[in-house]
């Protein structure tokens, strides 16, 4: 019989890797369903404005991955390994990214008119951007969490998930601004990269609540 630790570590990993791979296999199947859509040159964003017409699917995705991710959180936390003001911090932060490129920019499309973004599209860049630099932050912060005398594997790990990251975002942000024209390919890199990073957290933790289970139930 699990623990109730081991149980809230079995729903942490179940629910990131549900919101990883659901992340891209729906916005894959929806992409090709909308014929003016490019994943290599759109955002995942364009699929949930007003004209789109698997707005309605992508939007309640978003919803959805919000409060996956927002239940991984908590299930962290609920596993007893974070309990310093760090550790805290970083389900804080993972909580943020859930909200706001979770539900936040769910429930507030990516509109333009005449290609100036509404007001929903203002509220949707705005709720976007905190959760991206919340996973920024998190991947830097989890180096730290994770130092290299005490986890060298895990070290070497989250730091290349938050160096990749920032970099694929840096070019994400130059193709918006028309430099490189490949923004929903750097996008789905830098997604590669923050899932990866946060599937490696969830089975780490899964491991060791597993762990210290079976060697209570001894």
């Amino acid at each position: 019989m699990q623990s109730r630790e081991a149980k809230y570590g079995s729903i942490a990993l179940i629910t990131s890797i549900i919101a990883a791979v659901g992340d891209f296999a729906v916005t894959t199947i929806i992409g090709l369903q909308y014929k003016d859509y490019n994943s290599l040159t759109d955002s995942q964003s364009d699929l949930g404005t007003f004209n789109s017409p698997v707005a309605i699917y992508m939007n309640t995705w978003e919803v959805i991955l919000g409060l996956l991710l927002l239940t991984c959180a908590w299930s962290l936390y609920k596993t007893g390994h974070f309990q310093s003001g760090r550790q805290k911090l970083a389900l804080t932060l993972l909580a943020i990214y859930a909200i706001g490129e979770g539900i936040g920019s769910g429930l507030f499309p990516f509109n333009h008119v005449n290609g100036e973004l509404t007001s929903t599209g203002w509220v949707h860049s705005i709720f976007s951007g905190f959760g991206i630099t919340s996973m920024v932050i998190l991947s830097f912060l989890l180096i730290s969490l994770f130092p290299k005398k005490r986890s060298p594997r895990l070290n070497v790990l989250f730091f290349f998930y938050a160096v990749m990251g920032a970099v694929f975002i840096l070019f994400c942000l130059l193709s918006r601004g028309n430099f490189l024209h490949q923004v929903g390919l750097w996008q789905r890199l830098y997604l590669i990269a923050y899932y990866a990073m946060l599937i490696t957290l969830t089975v780490y933790i899964y491991r060791n609540t597993s762990l210290y289970s079976a060697n209570r139930m001894k």
